[in-house]
């Protein structure tokens, strides 16, 4: 029988953030000649956001005289679907000074992209930030009511998440066409907030790049390769599994 290893792993008890952790062995682990990994297991939170200060798209800005002064607003960092985006953005310009409901997002499921509803004296600018992307609109000021030029984009372009280890040695794996260190991939199947979490039933054994395992780093990465630095802070918990490879 080969000689077989089970690895769990939690981020708060490593060294880093969620999306980048290292986890020091002492002492370390001396494996055979020739050994391979897989990821057995996954548990996180679904809480990578599409509104936030790195992403550049928290602000914009809301007329209620037509235009004639401008009051900027600041969406609080989250994952919102369309109906929460119109709800959020009612209450700030309430808590602003303004009146609800007389700015309305409303998706449209036939087209996948999102109408603008205004009433009265209402505009929108987007001429600041990256929010009007996030929706499908172009930058620049809303006057009326109006459809979206493009779909929404309301993950942001991430169609995946990539979990990856320095143990991987990159000879077997690819993400994107391009070697890498990919552990695992899947598109989350829960909805925002909720939990994932994954027992892989097929394990995908890879390459291993070293003999011990000293230090091992894992990190989350959409499929571009760019890491999930919004992640909360919320633990995630691994199950890795090393096996010899039998000659």
């Amino acid at each position: 029988m080969p000689r077989q290893y089970k690895l769990d792993l939690v981020t708060n008890q490593g060294n880093g953030y969620p999306y980048n952790t290292t986890w020091n062995f002492r002492p370390q682990i001396n494996l055979p000649e020739k050994c391979e990994v897989a990821l057995y297991s996954i548990s996180m939170f679904n809480s990578n956001p599409n509104i936030s200060a790195n992403l550049g798209n928290q602000t914009l800005k809301y007329s209620k005289d037509s235009g004639a002064t401008y009051t900027t607003i600041t969406i609080p960092q989250g994952s919102y679907g369309i109906d929460a985006l119109s709800t959020q953005i009612n209450a700030l310009i309430v808590a602003s000074g303004g009146v609800q409901n007389n700015v309305i997002l409303t998706g449209n499921y036939a087209t996948l992209k999102v109408d603008i509803t205004l009433t009265s004296t209402y505009r929108l600018d987007f001429s600041v930030g990256n929010f009007y992307k996030l929706i499908g609109w172009t930058a620049g000021v809303v006057s009326s009511s109006g459809t979206g030029s493009t779909i929404a984009d309301l993950t942001n372009g991430i169609v995946s998440y990539s979990i990856n280890s320095n143990l991987v040695s990159g000879q077997g794996s690819y993400l994107s066409g391009t070697q890498s260190q990919a552990l695992y991939t899947f598109v989350p199947n829960v909805p925002s907030g909720l939990l994932i979490d994954i027992t892989v039933q097929n394990l995908l054994f890879v390459e291993m790049s070293t003999k011990t395992i000293g230090s091992l780093n894992i990190t989350i990465t959409d499929q571009a390769n760019n890491l999930l630095v919004d992640l909360s802070s919320e633990p995630i918990r691994y199950t890795l599994i090393v096996r010899e490879i039998q000659n």
